[in-house]
């Protein structure tokens, strides 16, 4: 018979959420699901569908709230059905109300966001207690009708004996003094295999399997005296097998002696179930366990030799000049970066189902977050010719607080399909806020807003979706019927891991579509907490990279098994003040640091003979390296990993390892000596404080790199100023690097570098910074001719 379930929920999504997590079991009629809007709705279903067995129910609704349902309930419950019960629903932080709910006869609780591990198990243990319930109801209503009438027929010993005997339940009468069996039927004797002779007079010590009879005549003492009259043991039959009994015990009397009436259930069946089912999730926990150990490794066996593939590829397109060649580079690089998104995908659907994906939240200034998303895609938008128009919504606040690189996620993953899919037309992104007047925010006492429910549509004018499919596309590794992966491409998991990340947010995603016609892609997100402050302040330290920082001397030991990752960190370093000596394994590397002090370690993980955490202990332990700053280099992704490095390690690196992750990371824990500002708005910068970057050596190649400034240089710088096209800002910053390298020219370089890694990211308002110093370099430069 299926389980029936009522879900009492105000939010749209937790009906499509509950039929989406339970469409095997309700199409196999293993559970029978209803739901309700609200308290009023959802006594009307219980009234008209008394046997629904579960009860799940959000605290905070309007109207009725979960706490006041709960006490209707349980007001109702012993004439509507004795074995309903609740599970109670709210916010992580509202452990109040759900004391509350507890104390009011709620059987658990679950949090939102909803884990859908955590409901299951939830319903698992909810479904068995209910049958537990329904199992006593049973027997005790068969008790009942078994105690009446032997109560009744207690006045005729010839009636009640016939009663006792021909009973098809094993039944005995225990003299709990003597702790002997006084009478068993019949069906007690099959059941024990003792005749009934044998039966008469048996120490009941005799059945009980096991030495601590003590604790079970405790039990019978306490029946006795009407303080229990249910006992759980194993009995031990005349052949020498053992099962597992449930007996429930009266006291009687008869013939002025007082007894106990006893009725002995067979339940070694139910058990062994119980026991199967706690196997099984073991199992199912190992199996889930040994998945996520094979993408771990999975990870790692395919970026490590991407960390070469990737960082050689991006030495090369910096040191090559034929654009042909660096055409090559460029779709060796793009390649593998599909290859690593494909692998980050997986891994996110992995940390999400397995419940280990957390948010978050940072301040983040929605004006700078779309700009950078606007400038990530405009250059494929103007590839194909679209127009893309971002709509912020003047009253939306600037700085809410969100994870904003799931944020970020969200959006490329909708914004990158829109593209694909559309030909001409446009791609419109609007943002605004929605139901200011339906409860969807929070005030203080003030009036003020603290939090925002944010609506984010992306709209485009392409190929559209058939209303069959749009459920589909956002299922694990499905995709639009009769889409050509040839043209289009993409693994089906994109619109999975969106809609998973929007329901981690507590958020719903919608798609409304049609062929021919376009798709609109709707992100609603509740809750969203408003930041008084600018976090420009935080934002900018966390962005910003001195133009002119470079390392002081320093030694770094690099211990990596693989060759080519030991080359590729040193062609990184190359043009530093760092020097790099290098171990191909663990032992070595010990060696080394006997004959030197190194100013830091970068460790692999996994090591021939004593991997990277071996090795780091043995380190940490010599009170001469104890402080000396550990990184690990790792293609290990998974969550579990990450918690282990960050208490083993001093900082990480995730292969495949860029330049610019390296060297901010070195930032992190090596001396740096900073130029002096060269700005206009910074006069007291002296002639002293520029000689460095000066040196007698350079001044003969000033006049050239001057000539090639104001010839090349400037007339470039000039067109570029007034739009910030990224990849013309990147040519443009390797054209100043590749300078800076001819001539050895440190303050050039410097500023080369930090522009190119800003291009890198996008970074908009720091390209700005970063371009309008550029006078002030060339003036500089004249000054030394």
């Amino acid at each position: 018979m299926a389980v029936k379930m009522l879900y009492v929920d105000d939010e749209a999504k937790i009906r499509l959420i509950i039929e989406q997590l339970f469409r095997k079991e309700v199409k196999s009629k293993t559970f029978h699901v209803l739901f309700a809007i609200n308290g009023f709705e959802a006594l009307n279903i219980l009234k008209n569908e008394p046997d629904t067995d579960l009860v799940f129910t959000d605290i905070n609704m309007p109207g009725m709230n979960g706490l006041k349902l709960l006490q209707k309930i349980q007001d109702i419950k012993p004439a509507l059905n004795p074995v309903i019960t609740t599970i109670i629903i709210s916010a992580f932080n509202d452990m109040e109300n759900i004391r509350k709910a507890m104390n009011a006869g709620a059987f658990d609780f679950l949090t939102k966001p909803l884990d859908f591990k955590d409901l299951r198990i939830t319903l698992e243990k909810s479904i068995e207690h209910v049958e537990n319930l329904k199992r006593l109801l049973h027997q005790e209503e068969t008790n009942r009708v078994a105690m009446q009438e032997a109560r009744a027929i207690a006045l005729s010993a010839e009636r009640f004996r016939k009663m006792f005997l021909n009973h098809g339940a094993p039944m005995v009468l225990v003299d709990p003094e003597k702790n002997i069996i006084e009478e068993a039927n019949q069906a007690a004797s099959h059941f024990y295999k003792y005749s009934m002779e044998e039966l008469y007079g048996l120490d009941i010590k005799q059945l009980y399997a096991g030495d601590n009879f003590q604790e079970v005549k405790t039990i019978i003492d306490e029946i006795k005296n009407n303080q229990k009259n249910h006992l759980l043991c194993t009995h031990k039959l005349k052949d020498g097998s053992c099962r597992n009994v449930e007996i429930y015990s009266s006291p009687i009397e008869i013939n002025h002696q007082k007894l106990l009436f006893s009725i002995v259930h067979d339940v070694t069946e139910r058990i062994q179930a119980k026991r199967d089912l706690e196997n099984a999730k073991q199992q199912a926990e190992s199996a889930n366990q040994t998945k996520s150990e094979f993408l771990a490794n999975m990870s790692h066996e395919i970026r490590t030799p991407m960390n070469a593939i990737l960082g050689f590829c991006e030495l090369l397109f910096e040191k090559t000049v034929n654009v042909h060649h660096r055409g090559f580079l460029e779709s060796i690089y793009l390649s593998g970066q599909s290859l690593l998104n494909i692998i980050d995908d997986i891994l996110d659907l992995a940390k999400i189902e397995a419940g280990r994906l957390e948010l978050q939240p940072e301040p983040t200034k929605l004006s700078i977050f779309f700009d950078e998303i606007e400038a990530t895609f405009i250059e494929k938008i103007k590839k194909k010719g679209l127009h893309l128009d971002i709509q912020l919504e003047k009253n939306v606040p600037e700085v809410l607080l969100v994870d904003d690189i799931r944020l970020k996620q969200i959006l490329f993953n909708l914004i990158s399909n829109a593209i694909k899919f559309t030909y001409q037309g446009h791609i419109r992104v609007h943002v605004f806020m929605e139901g200011a007047k339906g409860g969807l925010h929070k005030e203080d006492l003030f009036g003020k807003m603290q939090t925002v429910s944010l609506n984010i549509k992306v709209e485009d004018t392409g190929i559209g979706i058939p209303e069959d499919q749009q459920q589909i596309i956002f299922e694990s590794f499905r995709q639009q019927k009769g889409q050509k992966n040839r043209e289009f491409g993409g693994t089906g998991l994109g619109l999975t891991i969106t809609r998973k990340l929007v329901e981690l947010m507590n958020g719903t995603i919608t798609v409304a579509s049609g062929p021919e016609k376009g798709s609109v892609f709707n992100v609603f997100l509740p809750s969203i907490e408003i930041i008084g402050a600018d976090p420009k302040n935080k934002l900018a330290e966390i962005l910003h990279h001195d133009m002119t920082v470079s390392f002081k001397p320093a030694q770094i030991l690099l211990i990596d098994d693989v060759e080519s990752n030991r080359i590729l960190i040193k062609e990184y370093l190359k043009n530093t003040s760092l020097s790099v000596i290098e171990a191909p394994d663990g032992e070595k590397a010990l060696g080394l640091l006997n004959a030197s002090k190194p100013d830091l370690i970068l460790m692999d993980l996994r090591l021939p003979g004593k991997d990277g955490f071996v090795v780091t202990r043995t380190i940490k332990n010599d009170p001469r390296f104890s402080q000396t700053p550990i990184i690990a280099l790792t293609a290990l992704a998974m969550k579990d990993k990450k918690n282990t490095i960050g208490t083993s390690f001093d900082g990480c690196l995730i292969k495949p390892v860029t330049r610019k992750k390296l060297i901010a990371r070195l930032k992190d824990f090596l001396a740096v000596k900073k130029a002096p500002d060269f700005s206009d708005n910074n006069p007291k910068a002296t002639q002293q404080d520029i000689n460095p970057y000066f040196p007698k050596h350079m001044k003969k190649n000033l006049t050239q790199i001057l000539s090639i400034m104001e010839k090349e240089i400037i007339p470039k710088w000039e067109e570029l100023r007034e739009i910030f096209y990224i990849d013309d800002i990147i040519d443009f910053a390797q054209e100043l690097q590749q300078i800076a390298r001819n001539f050895s020219f440190e303050l050039l370089d410097n500023y080369s570098r930090t522009l190119y890694e800003h291009a890198e990211n996008n970074n908009i308002d720091e390209i700005e910074i970063i371009m309008s110093n550029f006078p002030s370099i060339v003036q500089q430069i004249r000054k030394h001719v």
